[in-house]
């Protein structure tokens, strides 16, 4: 927490001002994903989520996974932006800001900088026979900045 304290006591009148601006950084979170998702074969399981940088900092998505099912017991999970989403799931090259490869379990730690729109992805587009199983616990975190303006009046 920041506080600013600004004193007017040169030259006042009897009732002299006193400015304290406090400015506190507040942590935040959102659940993305809770629970098990059952993904098809060639699917995907989507969650669109929405990032505004002029109120949210230091964003982050965290969290874990783990997928069962066919003879690997895995998964793809990405995190992509809107247009790299679009280009995904048209089978197109993309940049994810997170992509986990072919795995049975993962840990996901993706900072997010830009505002916009966003997709955390489960996808079995690899497989063409097995539905996967996919446990997960993966939020989005991030910190926001509240000021505050206190005006106390002390009189002399």
């Amino acid at each position: 927490m920041l506080l600013l304290t600004s004193f007017f006591f040169l030259g006042c009148s009897r009732n002299s001002p006193i400015t304290t601006t406090v400015v506190t950084t507040l942590p935040n979170s959102e659940s993305l994903f809770n629970g098990v998702a059952s993904v098809k074969p060639g699917e995907s399981y989507n969650v669109k989520f929405t990032v505004e940088t002029s109120t949210m900092l230091s964003v982050a998505v965290t969290g874990t996974f783990q997928a069962s099912g066919g003879s690997g017991n895995d998964i793809k999970v990405f995190i992509l932006s809107d247009i790299d989403y679009l280009n995904w799931s048209n089978g197109h090259s993309f940049s994810a800001l997170y992509s986990s490869g072919q795995l049975t379990a993962g840990n996901i730690n993706s900072t997010i900088t830009k505002s916009g729109t966003y997709y955390l992805v489960f996808s079995n587009d690899f497989s063409i026979i097995s539905t996967k199983s996919v446990t997960a616990k993966i939020d989005m975190k991030w910190s926001q900045t509240v000021t505050n303006t206190i005006v106390t009046l002390i009189t002399q």
